[in-house]
């Protein structure tokens, strides 16, 4: 018989006889009297043994059950841990998407592109009437011509004063006068030279090129229209220069710069990304700070939808290793021959959950269930 059976049976033996009938003798007188003290005798003798044997049940079963160390499998931290996958929603953006627009006032010849067609930078995107602006620049060189030819004879004048005033034929004065002409004349040849640039750039305008290579979003002008200042023409976005933007909580920004896994996910490919800066400011209704990444190798079209992947830094426990005591969610981890529990913060039942960086050493993965804090382990 093992110890715990046998204050069972103890117990057993002792209500049975407790209520065993007394001893009934069909004789009178001291028989009877007899059996009555053997009965009473040995009801306190069967009670006595009861509450000995109760006393000593939990005694025995307690010391039992602690006798033999919990059986229970170890396994280091770093073969154990998991980074759970973050994500977050991102777009694509191009690095320049313009709207250019007219700058003077002219009618539209021509549009030679349309929309969804590629064009290289320089590559004329609409041309404007010219008449006007060349009648601009020859307006301007004939004004110029004219003032040079004025301040030829400013300068001829000039030097014949002074020839004069060598003779002392003219007054200081008609000097000072002669030369205070030329130098007008002189600066009016530059205000010309300056008009001059200014009506070759009109005429430029009429002309509106791509100022990189690009992709045409839209085509606005239309042949025979009249273009003012600031009239649409055309939308372009520029090719191969994207960048992927999305939103970080901001729980989790602060360790993004530890991640080197990043990538962007979206119709059913997956591109490669290194993170190029992240916003200082959060923003306040959506909690989140903005992160803008460059594709390492391939890139997406601008304009795709998708989400931004990446692994958590942290190393995480897997919800099935994790126990619930006392209220707290946690592991165990052994030290020595004994099980120590350790409370994970912010856990939650069926989730990874953050170990602490403080933590080392091998955890309980299997039979962690029927440990307490403090338990004695017997690893297999």
């Amino acid at each position: 018989m093992t110890l715990a059976a046998a204050p069972v049976a103890a117990i057993a033996a002792a209500f049975a006889a407790a209520l065993a009938p007394p001893c009934r003798v069909a004789a009178r007188g001291r028989v009877a009297a007899r059996g009555g003290v053997a009965a009473r005798g040995a009801l306190r003798a069967s009670i006595a043994a009861l509450l000995a044997a109760s006393n000593f049940l939990p005694i025995a079963w307690v010391h039992g059950a602690q006798a033999a160390d919990t059986p229970v499998t170890l396994k280091p931290l770093a073969q154990v841990v998991v980074h759970p996958l973050r994500d977050a929603q991102a777009s694509v953006l191009a690095r320049n998407e313009s709207r250019l627009s007219a700058e003077i006032a002219a009618t539209v010849v021509s549009v030679p592109v349309d929309t969804g067609q590629t064009v290289r930078k320089g590559e004329v995107l609409v041309r404007l009437e010219q008449a006007d602006a060349t009648l601009g620049v020859e307006r301007a060189r004939a004004q110029r011509d004219a003032l040079a030819a004025r301040l030829a004879l400013a300068d001829a004048q000039l030097a014949r004063a002074r020839e004069l005033r060598e003779q002392n034929f003219i007054s200081i004065d008609a000097l000072a006068q002669r030369s205070a002409e030329a130098s007008a004349m002189r600066a009016e040849l530059r205000v010309a030279e300056v008009q001059i640039g200014t009506a070759r750039s009109t005429l430029e305008k009429t002309v509106i090129r791509a100022p990189y290579d690009a992709a045409v979003r839209a085509r606005h002008a239309q042949v025979g229209e009249l273009a003012a200042p600031g009239t649409p023409l055309v939308t372009l976005t520029q090719l191969g220069a994207v960048e992927i933007s999305a939103a970080i909580p901001a729980q989790d920004a602060s360790r993004i710069a530890r991640v080197n896994d990043f990538a962007f996910e979206g119709a059913a490919q997956r591109y490669e990304l290194k993170l190029l800066r992240l916003a200082p400011v959060v923003d306040r209704a959506t909690r989140t700070r903005e992160a803008r990444f460059a594709p390492v190798g391939p890139a997406p079209l601008a304009g795709a939808e998708g989400r931004l992947t990446w692994s958590d830094p942290r190393a995480h426990v897997p919800p099935e290793i994790a126990v619930r005591r006392a209220g707290r969610i946690g592991v165990f981890v052994a030290e020595g021959a004994k099980a120590r529990f350790v409370e994970l913060e912010g856990a939650q039942e069926g989730r990874p959950a953050p170990l602490p960086a403080s933590l080392a050493g091998q955890l309980v993965v299997a039979g962690q269930h029927a440990l307490q804090d403090g338990a004695s382990i017997a690893p297999r």
